[in-house]
């Protein structure tokens, strides 16, 4: 029922018909497993990505004047630091920093996982570095949405319907 693990992985690849990525990374856990659930019952995990890609067909967020699709480039990750806390049927992130030329920001919030995993309520807030690389062509549409040297994206709804918004919402 404990796993108590390090591991490493070079190049991990992952693709879905929305996301593509290749990493390399490392880290450890200490986790009591949940028979009844495919997520542990508390521990955490640490990861540290050391490299790698990520390719997004297309990012759509709902925006002042209604949806907002835009196109990202392959952006290449210098870093990721990650630190996931398993607690009460919960995943808190106690840490993720993502940092590089193409892309930096941070992650913060929670995602209560439900029996059915696409229910899973998700509570993030993604703040992005307005000055990644990435959105250098939508540079004129992002100006507005700087406050406080960041863009700042709240991911609601679930795991099965994400709902990515420039507000808290409710």
């Amino acid at each position: 029922r404990n796993i108590l693990t390090d591991f490493a992985f070079n190049g991990f690849n992952y693709s879905s018909s929305q996301f593509k990525a290749n990493l390399n990374f490392n880290g450890n856990a200490d986790i009591t497993s949940n028979p009844a659930s495919p997520l542990p019952l508390n521990g955490f995990i640490k990861i540290l990505v050391s490299s790698g890609a990520i390719n997004l067909n297309e990012l759509t967020f709902q925006g002042p004047l209604g949806p907002m699709t835009i196109k990202l480039d392959t952006i290449n990750i210098s870093a990721i630091n990650c630190h996931l806390e398993f607690a009460n049927g919960s995943v808190n992130i106690q840490r993720f920093d993502l940092t590089g030329d193409d892309l930096a920001g941070s992650v913060s919030g929670n995602i209560r996982i439900a029996q059915f995993l696409p229910s899973s309520a998700i509570n993030l807030t993604i703040n992005i570095n307005p000055d990644s690389t990435v959105l250098n062509s939508y540079r004129d549409l992002i100006r507005p949405l700087v406050r406080n040297d960041s863009i700042t994206l709240y991911l609601r709804g679930s795991l099965g319907k994400p709902d990515l918004r420039l507000s808290p919402g409710e």
